[in-house]
């Protein structure tokens, strides 16, 4: 008894396209980078018109602001990656926080008067960021249309 059960080959493993896979990151990190800069102008308007003191509610607004932002990155470099939205949205993630990092180092006006808050934000920041372009990229690869419980209902 000879049974074919069409098993998947070794060989028919998907390559992964590098060069594809950083375009759609540097995208992603330019997407995250505007729709951050967006969020935190219309955060300061809403800022400014409701709290008195906004130095106490201004890294709360702007940690959401940066991880919607990454969230959005990440999403929509996934989405143009196809795959592999885990690993897309994690670089995504690293990427946008280098670059918040290096803007908050070189800031004419530090973000806090305080060290001790301003090494915390920022730690707090980055694992936001990084969490939630992940979770942007795993979205995005899990939304697609067509997809049911993880099974394609497209004829082949």
């Amino acid at each position: 008894m000879n049974y074919d059960l069409n098993l998947p080959t070794a060989s028919s493993k998907p390559q992964i396209s590098y060069s594809k896979m950083a375009k759609n990151v540097v995208i992603g990190v330019i997407i995250s980078l505007f729709s951050t800069v967006i969020l935190l102008m219309i955060l300061a308007v809403i800022i400014n018109a409701a709290f008195g003191d906004p130095d106490r509610v201004l890294h709360i607004f702007t940690c959401i602001a940066a991880g919607v932002g990454a969230l959005l990155g990440g999403f929509r470099a996934s989405r143009l990656n196809g795959s592999n939205g885990l690993l897309v949205g994690l670089i995504t993630g690293v990427g946008i926080s280098i670059i918040i990092f290096i803007v908050m180092l070189f800031a004419s006006e530090p973000v806090s008067a305080s060290v001790e808050i301003d090494a915390g934000f920022r730690l707090i920041m980055t694992l936001c960021n990084i969490f939630c372009a992940c979770l942007g990229g795993i979205l995005a690869v899990n939304s697609r249309s067509g997809k049911s419980g993880g099974y394609s209902l497209r004829k082949k």
